[in-house]
């Protein structure tokens, strides 16, 4: 197991609390290397840098800062920073839910899909669901539920042709009511633009939105975490609506 070669990002940012202590959960386990943001990413999806150079710098021995965005790192991991190809990915944790639509904008999840797209065939995305009134967060316990994931990812092998979304409550262990399988949810935010004028007086706007409530959709991620469940989700790269396919023939577009 100490050959396995394990690589993390994150979109919170190189320096951050939640990756730090995931590093060290699962340095026992393998050669843990992180690759991740300069800076925070969050909400910035799955991008990629394609018009501006992306620089990457050794912080410390295994741990590597970059400009850019964690679909950047993963790349520039994978294709020649690493030594060679990683035996699994994990991009975490994350200081917030991802869960229903949010995997759409989650770097923290994009992260985790660019190591799939990127030939690394196992991996997933953690996030720890914190409130903005949580005055503690479970880092350790969170870290503790991943390297479990990650031994029992390597031992078994990953069989499916995508990766892994968890989402973990931010309860203790001891009040963690055990694991679901689920599928993604739907969560809703109040949507609001907020808009100024810059000091030359041309307009700006600020994208905003408060998360304010779930659809109780059975099986879903968001269920499973309010009912003190952690979330684990099986997500694929194919998004094609195979419903639609038949009906589209008919068309005679």
């Amino acid at each position: 197991m100490s050959s396995r070669l394990i690589l993390l990002t994150n979109d919170d940012g190189v320096n951050t609390e939640g990756i730090r202590i995931l590093k060290k959960a699962l340095d026992p386990i393998g050669i843990v290397v992180i690759v991740a943001p300069s800076s925070e990413q969050s909400g910035t999806g799955h991008s990629l840098t394609m018009h501006a150079p992306v620089r990457v710098k050794e912080l410390e021995k295994n741990i590597y800062s970059v400009t850019g965005y964690p679909s950047d790192c993963v790349y520039a991991a994978v294709h020649g920073l690493l030594p060679r190809k990683p035996d699994i990915i994990i991009s975490g944790i994350n200081k917030g839910a991802n869960m229903g639509l949010d995997v759409y904008y989650s770097g923290t999840v994009a992260g985790a899909r660019q190591g799939i797209i990127d030939g690394i065939t196992q991996g997933f995305s953690l996030s720890l669901v914190v409130d903005k009134k949580d005055k503690e967060y479970f880092w350790d316990d969170t870290a503790a539920f991943a390297r479990q994931m990650t031994t029992k990812i390597l031992e078994k092998g990953y069989k499916g042709k995508g990766f892994l979304n968890i989402n973990y409550p931010n309860l203790p262990k001891e009040k963690i009511n055990g694991v679901r399988i689920t599928k993604i949810g739907d969560k809703h935010y109040a949507k609001e633009v907020r808009w100024g004028k810059d000091p030359r007086g041309d307009a700006y706007c600020w994208l905003w939105g408060d998360y304010c409530s779930f659809e109780q959709i059975e099986g879903s991620d968001c269920v499973a975490v309010n009912d003190g469940y952690i979330s684990v989700s099986p997500m694929l790269l194919d998004m094609t609506d195979y419903s639609m396919i038949e009906e589209l023939k008919t068309w005679e577009i």
